[in-house]
């Protein structure tokens, strides 16, 4: 094969043409290139595609075989290992915008985002927490984030991934509503690393929902200068996020492709 060298070709099982359309199974590099290949579920026996590394390639991209049929079409495919994620947290009081942002962000780079685990946690245990749920919230946080990170480095279409909410907030909401924070909210802000943080600013009117606890604008502003002061003594590039809908997305875009 020249300088291509073949490194993983698998199948699991066989699945009928109208079962799973599309799917793909990721599998493992068992020759530890930090690279996924994919197995297609659709079709016959011996559909499947092949991947060729080339080592002299930068080692970001490589060669897809597939077999579909009688079918063989050669595709260039780019991997991503999970150093080369760049993650970019969006953080501030409720009802800033964080989640819309997010999928805004993905959107637009196309790409994916992590959600906040602790509206999953509350809408299925209630509303009337208690110190020690948020630290369960705190780890199902970091879990989710691991699990987006990993989905990540399957078939790279960006090198963002978008996040909402990491220890800083479950750090302020601990404080705030409790008056002191668990050890292992703030071992994990010094222990994990970001790339850039976007501070959402609460100048958008706040929307009512089941889980969202301060209506009244100078509990908003209150927690906001505790974000914003954390961000001014932490080391990691980050931005303020005002205006309307539009002008934060574009704010955002702006900063992000600034740190490029």
């Amino acid at each position: 094969m020249g300088r291509w060298s073949c490194f993983c070709i698998g199948i699991y099982r066989h699945v009928a043409d109208d079962a799973q359309k599309g799917r793909e199974l990721v599998l493992v590099d068992h020759n530890k290139h930090n690279i996924s290949s994919f197995v297609y579920l659709q079709g016959l026996l011996t559909d499947r595609r092949i991947l060729f590394y080339s080592p002299d390639s930068g080692s970001s991209r490589f060669t897809c075989m597939e077999i579909q049929g009688h079918e063989v079409a050669y595709k260039t495919l780019s991997y991503m290992s999970s150093s080369n994620i760049k993650k970019m947290v969006v953080i501030g009081p409720e009802s800033t915008g964080k989640s819309s942002l997010c999928a805004a962000l993905s959107e637009y780079y196309g790409t994916i985002w992590c959600p906040e685990y602790a509206r999953e946690y509350l809408l299925k245990n209630g509303r009337d927490y208690k110190q020690e749920d948020l630290l369960s919230i705190a780890k199902g946080q970091i879990q989710m984030e691991e699990e987006h990170a990993k989905k990540m480095t399957a078939v790279a279409t960006s090198k963002y991934l978008f996040i909402d909410t990491d220890m800083y907030v479950m750090k302020v909401w601990s404080e705030f509503v409790f008056g002191q924070c668990h050890k292992f909210i703030l071992d994990q802000i010094v222990t994990r690393k970001y790339d850039a943080y976007l501070l959402c600013k609460p100048d958008i009117p706040w929307v009512q929902d089941e889980l969202r606890e301060y209506p009244d604008e100078t509990t908003r502003i209150r927690l906001y200068h505790y974000y914003k002061d954390l961000m001014i003594h932490q080391s990691t590039p980050w931005v303020e996020i005002d205006g309307d809908y539009m002008e934060r997305t574009q704010k955002a875009i702006e900063f992000v492709e600034g740190l490029r």
